[in-house]
């Protein structure tokens, strides 16, 4: 699993070209920094996205994960077509919400709790190889 924290806030797919352009080379100024593993281009991805805001958005949900994939292609996957899940949720970092450790390295973890606790907006992704699926349907939240 690839666990990403972007301390910035996402763009929008209906973003102009220049912003969608700068988006992109920020993220890609990131990542490089960094050393993660790549997909092979046969494995099929799994990506959750997770906005924190503490200011005002109006960003959709559904409109920031595109231009996200599209930043992330080229570096992580060959292709945003091996995306075959993605879920995306905005979260008001101001309101209660609780988040659980599933298996993340600690130190990664206490990153994205201080990003949360002091950052106007945080994107956290978490990128998955799928193997096989398993649909949890009418789940309660």
């Amino acid at each position: 699993m690839i666990n990403l924290i972007f301390p910035m806030k996402p763009k929008s797919l209906n973003a102009g070209r220049r912003q969608l352009k700068k988006y992109r080379e920020r993220i890609i100024e990131y990542v490089s920094n960094h050393s993660f593993s790549r997909f092979d281009k046969s494995q099929k991805i799994a990506c959750t996205i997770y906005y924190f805001h503490r200011k005002k958005t109006e960003i959709d949900a559904d409109n920031m994960g595109k231009p996200l994939l599209d930043a992330l292609k080229g570096v992580f996957f060959e292709d945003d077509s091996q995306v075959i899940w993605r879920l995306a949720v905005r979260i008001n970092a101001l309101e209660d919400y609780v988040i659980e450790n599933k298996g993340m390295d600690l130190d990664k973890f206490d990153e994205l709790f201080d990003f949360i606790s002091t950052r106007d907006h945080v994107v956290y992704v978490e990128l998955k190889k799928v193997g096989s699926l398993l649909l949890a349907v009418g789940q309660k939240f």
